[in-house]
């Protein structure tokens, strides 16, 4: 019986997880690129009241990404974050694709993959 109430539990979770909106399940979770060590974060930018991707690099400089088109397929394995402005340039930074365990930023020089963290 206990193995039974623990399957039961153990699909409940899975079925769960596979179900969370991908947008709400990156707020606030961290990504690093091991060869660069840039680390990218999903959430609300307090003090540019909106949400947008967070850069720090290996020195602590933070550089911010918001207004960004998300996109969400229709099985929320993954999103595509598109049009996402620099806020002290005005540029941009090509296409992010996130999955629940990695991001994948796409620039015209190739791309760059980041690992979960947190």
């Amino acid at each position: 019986m206990k193995n039974t109430i623990l399957f039961f539990l153990l699909i409940s979770s899975i079925n769960l997880f596979s179900q969370t909106d991908i947008v709400d399940y990156l707020e606030g979770r961290k990504f690093k690129n091991a060869r660069t060590g840039l680390v990218v974060t999903y959430g609300y930018i307090s003090h540019l009241n909106t949400s947008g991707m967070k850069f720090t690099n290996s020195y602590g400089d933070n550089h911010y990404f918001m207004n960004c088109t998300i996109e969400k397929s229709s099985d929320e394995r993954f999103a595509v974050f598109t049009d996402c402005m620099n806020v002290e340039t005005g540029g941009g930074v090509g296409k992010i694709v996130a999955y629940r365990n990695k991001l994948v930023i796409i620039a015209s020089d190739g791309e760059m993959v980041y690992e979960l963290i947190n």
